[in-house]
């Protein structure tokens, strides 16, 4: 792989992970708005997604991947804010690891205080004929703090 070749794949899936940051705090604030179709250029068919440290159901698949982040998740929470640092991505041919690390904002109802998470996210990606795409994603949770009083 020559040196282009390996920077374009770092680029692409460096924003693999902001696509996922971006459009999941846009349905979380939009209630679900847009159908969440973007994280299928995120998200291999049979993804899986572990948020379970975060509060949220194991989920494989793009159905159920878009339902959560259309669907439960804004039932839940008003309003969420990402952002992703650090990454240590691993390319071997056309496989590929990411360790992330977190920092979260999110309010449960309009006017609440934020709470902040931090935490890392580990996972996995395959060359596509689409381009890359995330196969496994796993958050670990560091911390949940409460923030800003309101």
């Amino acid at each position: 792989m020559t040196k282009y070749a390996a920077d374009n794949d770092l680029t692409e899936i460096s924003n693999l992970k902001y696509v996922y940051g971006e459009v999941i705090d846009r349905l979380v604030r939009d209630s679900g708005a847009g159908g969440g179709d973007e994280l299928k250029t995120v998200f291999t068919e049979d993804a899986s997604l572990d948020l379970v440290e975060a509060g949220l159901p194991y989920v494989e698949g793009h159905d159920a991947i878009i339902e959560l982040f259309t669907k439960m998740l804004p039932a839940g929470v008003n309003w969420m804010w990402h952002a992703f640092s650090n990454p240590l991505i691993t390319i071997t041919d056309d496989s590929a690891t990411g360790h992330w690390l977190l920092l979260a904002y999110s309010t449960e109802t309009a006017g609440a205080a934020p709470r902040a998470t931090v935490g890392r996210y580990e996972e996995e990606y395959v060359r596509t004929a689409q381009g890359w795409r995330a196969s496994k994603v796993k958050f670990h949770r560091g911390a949940l703090y409460q923030t800003l009083q309101a």
